[in-house]
């Protein structure tokens, strides 16, 4: 399990920054913490989860440019599919943790 904290490791293994991190309530209540954790250390790692090479090439784009959506989709054990999608277009980036229905 990873524990993330990030205000001590902001870009983790430096290929972005996750910015302000917010999680959805749905998200919350539907998705464990640990396994959140998880997948924000997996996006961090450029690993996407069910992601197409489109869109794969995409999310290099948007990390080789500053610039851009990083787009992860992983499915929580229970089955519950989420999004991770860390927004760099605006001055400090943002992170969001969200159900499919929260888009």
């Amino acid at each position: 399990m990873v524990s993330f904290n990030m205000e001590n490791n902001p870009r983790s293994e430096g290929h972005f920054e996750l910015g302000e991190l917010v999680i959805a309530p749905r998200a919350k209540a539907a998705i464990p913490k640990n396994e959140i954790d998880d997948a924000l250390a997996r996006h961090l790692r450029l690993d996407f989860g069910k992601k197409s090479g489109d869109e794969i090439l995409y999310n290099f784009t948007a990390i080789t440019f500053g610039a851009g959506v990083i787009r992860s989709c992983y499915t929580a054990q229970n089955g519950k599919v989420f999004l991770i999608h860390t927004d760099q277009r605006g001055e400090t980036p943002q992170t969001r943790v969200f159900l499919p229905r929260d888009y």
